[in-house]
């Protein structure tokens, strides 16, 4: 996919540092509930401007883990393209996927080979090959169609990473524009 560099933003705190991964599916960005819910100022920067991750700018921020429930989506300020789409279906076990993201070091983007191994309605389960790192949740993991099918949650710092299933994001997303609608 061109310029994915572009779309994968990191999430950074008051300190400059990177405390995770968000990404673009326009009009809106998306992270993981837990980057940024205890942040003092959690931000990312589009054009190089800052743009905080204020809970004005919040559809919705939603954690809680028994309910397999991580994912913070925000309003973008002015219309950003992006190729991203959300999948309408949740992938199933055996299927093989891609989940990309931003090395701090030298930003660029380094792919991980993922294979489903448990599937629910709202999250999916997976081997990963090379293994994620902290500071990754918030990254986007994509089907062979470059259709994005999930964000990136936890991991267990072995092989095995949790996902937020993309139909459970466009849920909330499809709710939000349902109460707005002007």
């Amino acid at each position: 996919m061109d310029d994915i560099s572009k779309l994968i933003l990191p999430v950074y705190s008051g300190t400059d540092y990177y405390e995770g991964r968000s990404f673009i599916v326009a009009p809106y960005l998306v992270t993981a509930a837990h980057v940024v819910i205890d942040l003092p100022l959690p931000y990312v920067l589009l054009e190089n401007e800052k743009y905080e991750l204020k809970s004005e700018n919040a559809i919705s921020v939603l954690y809680n883990h028994s309910l397999n429930e991580d994912c913070a989506i925000f309003k973008l300020p002015q219309t950003y393209q992006s190729p991203f789409q959300l999948a309408d279906i949740i992938p199933q076990r055996q299927e093989i996927l891609t989940c990309y993201c931003i090395k701090q070091q030298n930003r660029c983007i380094s792919a991980s080979t993922a294979k489903i191994f448990h599937t629910e309605e709202k999250a999916f389960m997976c081997y990963m090959d090379p293994m994620l790192c902290g500071g990754d949740s918030g990254s986007p993991i994509l089907n062979a169609k470059n259709e994005i099918v999930g964000m990136l949650v936890a991991g267990d710092n072995k092989s095995i990473c949790a996902f937020q299933s993309a139909t459970f994001i466009k849920n909330i997303i499809n709710n939000y524009l349902e109460q707005h609608i002007i």
